[in-house]
């Protein structure tokens, strides 16, 4: 059973835990200083994919020629819960003229005016003053037009418009916050079979927060037993196993290093900020041979743990 595993270098096993690398946080997602100019073009508007976290719009606009239009999708489970206004001024720093935003379902828009007011979501007037202050609820109440919206913005696929009102170039900053429905939590589940120290255990000190840092840490284990296996699934099971239990159904098998001086084994779990992992739940768990063991196979089980990814 422990020598018919492939062996994973254990600094790359945290990314292996999803079958992904990414650990960056959201961040800029779209600079036209650096990315090109957004489209001007209600119907082919520029995509721009969000994530866990905040996501910043940095762009141009001026007069009413010269809207700024994307879409973007909150996957099932995740939510955007605030639009920050960071910065809406001209070049030299003064407050911006008055501006005007909007928001549509789908992925193309429409040119704003009277006729097609009540296609929006939401509209509103943008202001130099409301720097450091959330837009959105301006939006979900339809201040200037549209059929309104709750809040957070729900799940979707959907367009987002701003401009000028007015002949002046205005530069302007958004922070679009995306969250997951759910908390982040990391819950043990199942009995372990006890080893020279007794049951050992497999937890996590902190939750796995996408687009955040957690870590599986098995403790109360045998100094220098190895090598570990970490059986990593996405349903959890209870099949009887070598005296102990089985508690998930393994789609993946990683072999790690024996186990520390201490009994103990932490093996770091950097998180990406993938909206489509929201609500997702992961169940692991680590075994080893212990002398001390009971079954054929001297196996020492820790408890299930089970990860749900949130925020």
């Amino acid at each position: 059973m422990f020598a018919s595993r492939t062996r994973v270098p254990f600094l790359t096993a945290g990314a292996l835990l999803l079958g992904l690398a990414s650990t960056t946080s959201a961040g800029v997602v779209h600079d036209e200083s650096s990315d090109g100019d957004l489209s001007g073009n209600p119907g082919a508007p520029t995509p721009v994919a969000f994530e866990v976290g905040t996501n910043t719009v940095i762009g141009t606009v001026v007069n009413t020629s010269a809207r700024d239009y994307f879409t973007f999708t909150l996957p099932a489970g995740s939510v955007l819960t605030a639009i920050q206004l960071v910065t809406y001024q001209f070049p030299n720093g003064n407050p911006g003229n008055t501006g005007y935003h909007c928001l549509a379902s789908g992925s193309t828009s429409f040119t704003p005016n009277l006729a097609n007011a009540a296609l929006f979501l939401g509209g509103a007037h943008v202001f130099g003053f409301q720097g450091g202050t959330d837009i959105l609820p301006g939006l979900a109440t339809a201040a200037q037009n549209g059929s309104g919206f709750s809040l957070p913005l729900a799940s979707g696929t959907y367009t987002y418009e701003i401009q000028q009102t007015g002949p002046e170039v205005t530069d302007y900053q958004l922070d679009f916050v995306v969250e997951c429905v759910g908390a982040a939590a990391a819950v043990p589940y199942g009995a372990g079979k006890p080893g020279t120290n007794g049951v050992p255990v497999l937890s996590s000190t902190a939750p796995p927060v996408l687009g955040g840092l957690s870590d599986l840490t098995i403790s109360n284990g045998l100094a220098g037993a190895g090598p570990v296996l970490l059986f990593v699934g996405f349903s959890s099971t209870s099949l009887p196993f070598d005296g102990g239990a089985l508690l998930v159904n393994p789609s993946l098998t990683l072999t790690l290093p024996p186990l520390g001086p201490a009994g103990s084994l932490t093996l770091p779990a950097p998180l990406p900020p993938d909206p489509t992992l929201c609500g997702l739940s992961l169940f692991t768990q680590a075994m080893y041979a212990d002398p001390a063991a009971g079954g054929f196979n001297q196996s020492a089980q820790t408890n299930g743990l089970q990860w749900t990814f949130g925020s």
